[in-house]
C-alpha cells in the first residue's frame, strides 16, 4: 500500500513479515523511512513491538518442529529403503 506525502511524491509502506507472510504490526504504528542522503521521505516500516516479536519467535520454532519432522521421516525412510 503506498500512502501520498505532501509534495504527491509516493512512499511505499514496507510491511515486517512473520512465518514468510506480511504482516501488521500488533501497534499499528509506522516508522518512517528517511534518505541518509537527502533526508527525504521514502517510506514506511512497520513500528514492531513485543507482541510482533513473540509472534516471529513463536513461527520459528513452529519451522523448527515441522523441519525437524521432516528430518526424521527422511531419515527412517532412507534406513528403512533396501
Amino acid at each position: 500500500m503506498a500512502i501520498k506525502v505532501e509534495r504527491g511524491d509516493a512512499v511505499t509502506d514496507y510491511p515486517m513479515f512473520i512465518d514468510g507472510a506480511p504482516a501488521e504490526s500488533d501497534s499499528g504504528d509506522w516508522i518512517e523511512v528517511r534518505s541518509p542522503a537527502t533526508g527525504e521521505l521514502v517510506g514506511r516500516a512497520p513500528a514492531g513491538n513485543d507482541r510482533d516479536v513473540d509472534r516471529a519467535v513463536a513461527a520459528i520454532h513452529a519451522a523448527r518442529t515441522r523441519t525437524e519432522a521432516c528430518a526424521s521421516t527422511a531419515a527412517v525412510r532412507s534406513l528403512s529403503t533396501p
